[in-house]
């Protein structure tokens, strides 16, 4: 199985490239690349969610208790984002327990902050120094955070190949992007395209 830091980033938005750290989503055969918490801080450091200073403070703190239950939580947030992100797709209103979940983690991330002022410039940072075992998991939350408050989430995808569903923010000029990437699902329509013309 691929590695973690193998997979494609194609959601152009932190919170939309770790909704799609499960591969073929809505196949009959999904695969999670967030096996232990240890994935999770290597696919941060891969989407820039963690800078590498971070990732090996992070990789020497708590326990496997705490660390399994850190995965739990960032898991369970990527699935009601996923959940809630698809009913906006679709028009539909989300489940409550999905909002009430996601509410949760963005107001502990917007309550972990500290405002700091060094050298001239502002900036925000944790309050114990980037090291909670939540700190990826935060700055996930508040990507999804800007996107769902935005006016920018009807430009929010599905990739069109049939059993991806991985979501990305469609940056194209005509907003007409299909796929996920045009070297994976894109390529496969096309080889569909060609065998039913051609052989079938």
């Amino acid at each position: 199985m691929p590695s973690v830091v193998d997979l494609r980033l194609v959601g152009h938005l932190p919170c939309l490239d770790f909704v799609n750290s499960v591969d073929w989503r809505t196949s009959d055969s999904p695969v999670d690349f967030l096996r232990s918490f240890d994935d999770l801080l290597q696919w941060s450091a891969h989407a820039g969610v963690l800078a590498p200073s971070e990732l090996r403070a992070l990789g020497r703190r708590g326990n496997a208790a705490a660390r399994c239950a850190a995965l739990r939580r960032a898991i369970a947030f990527r699935e009601a984002s996923y959940r809630i992100v698809e009913a906006a797709m679709r028009r539909h209103a989300p489940e409550p327990a999905d909002v009430r979940l996601v509410e949760a983690v963005i107001a502990k991330a917007r309550a972990s902050l500290n405002l700091h002022y060094e050298k001239g410039k502002f900036r925000w940072s944790y309050a114990d120094g980037e090291t909670h075992l939540d700190s990826p998991l935060w700055k996930i939350a508040l990507s999804l955070d800007d996107l769902l408050t935005s006016h920018d989430l009807a430009l929010v995808k599905e990739c069109g190949g049939p059993g991806c569903g991985w979501l990305f923010f469609d940056v194209t000029k005509n907003h007409a992007r299909r796929w996920c990437s045009m070297e994976g699902c894109g390529n496969r329509a096309k080889a569909r395209r060609f065998y039913d013309r051609y052989i079938r």
